[in-house]
C-alpha cells in the first residue's frame, strides 16, 4: 500500500457487511494524534476490531496485511450525493425509491433496513 497520508483518510476498505480504513484520532494523555487502523460492522455500525500506532507509516504497514485479500479499496467522494439522501432520509433507511425498488436494501451503501 503505497498512499499517503491524505489519500488513506478518505479510502474505505469494504468487504461483505464490513468497512474498515485509517483514521486519525487524538490521544488527550499524549496530546497528540495517533493512526487508527479499524474495523466495523455496518447497520447497526459496531466497531469489531482497531489498531493504534504512533506513525502513519506503522498504520498504513498494518492496513496493508489486514486489507491486502478479498477487500476491495473505494476512495470516498464527500461530494457525492446519495439516492437514500433524496428527500431528507438517512443513508440505509429503505426509504428512498431505490432502496424500496431493491426491497429494502440500499444500492449505494449495501445497506438492509432493519425489522
Amino acid at each position: 500500500m503505497s498512499m499517503d497520508e491524505e489519500t488513506a483518510l478518505s479510502v474505505v476498505f469494504a468487504k461483505d457487511r464490513y468497512e474498515g480504513g485509517i483514521n486519525a484520532v487524538y490521544n488527550p494523555e499524549a496530546s497528540s494524534f495517533e493512526y487508527q487502523v479499524f474495523i466495523h460492522r455496518d447497520l447497526p455500525l459496531q466497531e469489531t476490531k482497531a489498531w493504534r500506532f504512533a506513525s502513519f507509516d506503522r498504520a498504513r504497514h498494518h492496513a496493508a496485511d489486514v486489507f491486502s485479500t478479498d477487500w476491495e479499496m473505494l476512495v470516498w467522494d464527500h461530494k457525492v450525493k446519495r439516492p437514500c439522501e433524496d428527500g431528507g432520509h438517512e443513508c440505509g433507511s429503505g426509504k428512498c425509491e431505490t432502496c424500496q425498488s431493491m426491497g429494502g436494501g440500499c444500492t449505494s451503501c449495501g445497506a438492509v433496513e432493519s425489522t
